[in-house]
């Protein structure tokens, strides 16, 4: 596959996120008293999105060992920055991410496991 077809497949990907998401990571800076103070930081704005079920069997096989509860798959651009605990907002929902699928050169798009966020 020539780099320029992979382009183009990632942006026909993009084009199909019909969603718009906001990430959210939290994360500890040491403070003055020998703790740690949470810092919550915003990875992506305004990303386009799609939010649904697994589109396969390995898909399936993931959520079934990762999560017990309810769970969506969401699809981000290539190259996103999405990890474990972030917090993906879409519309006025929550989700937490708990899975974030590792990303390798062919890649078209960005796939996380979320759960919903309280």
């Amino acid at each position: 596959m020539t780099p320029s077809w992979l382009t183009r497949l990632r942006r026909a990907q993009q084009a199909k996120m019909d969603l718009v998401c906001t990430t959210k990571r939290v994360t500890n800076a040491p403070n003055s008293d020998a703790g740690y103070t949470a810092t919550t930081t915003t990875i992506l704005a305004a990303c386009p999105c799609n939010l649904g079920g697994a589109s396969g069997e390995n898909e399936r096989t993931i959520a079934s060992r990762v999560s017990s509860g309810a769970h969506w798959w969401l699809t981000l651009p290539y190259g996103s920055d999405v990890a474990f605990g972030d917090i993906v907002t879409i519309g006025g929902a929550a989700y937490r991410v708990v899975y974030a699928h590792p990303v390798d050169s062919y890649s078209t798009a960005r796939r996380a496991l979320v759960e919903a966020h309280t």
